[in-house]
C-alpha cells in the first residue's frame, strides 16, 4: 500500500462501474429468460423509446449488428 488516499471521486465512479456491470448481467439473465416474442419486444420497445442500440447491447448481451436485423428502425426526429 502507497498510503495514499484514494480520491472520493475515484471511489464513487469505481462503485458506480461495478453496479453497472451487475445490473447488466441481471438485465441480460431476464433477457433470455423470456420467450422470443418477449425478446422481440423488449429490442423493439427499447429502441421505440429512444434507447440507443449501444445500451440495448449491452443490457441484452445481443451483439449491436444483430439488433440491427431484429429492430425496425426508422429515422426518428
Amino acid at each position: 500500500m502507497s498510503g495514499q488516499p484514494v480520491p472520493l471521486e475515484k471511489l464513487f465512479k469505481q462503485m458506480a462501474e461495478t453496479m453497472q456491470a451487475e445490473q447488466n448481467k441481471f438485465d441480460q439473465a431476464v433477457y433470455q429468460s423470456v420467450s422470443p416474442t418477449q425478446k422481440k419486444r423488449i429490442l423493439q420497445n427499447s429502441y421505440d423509446n429512444g434507447m440507443p442500440v449501444s445500451q440495448i447491447s449491452k443490457k441484452t448481451g445481443v451483439p449491436e449488428s444483430t439488433l440491427y436485423t431484429k429492430i425496425k428502425t426508422k429515422n426518428r426526429k
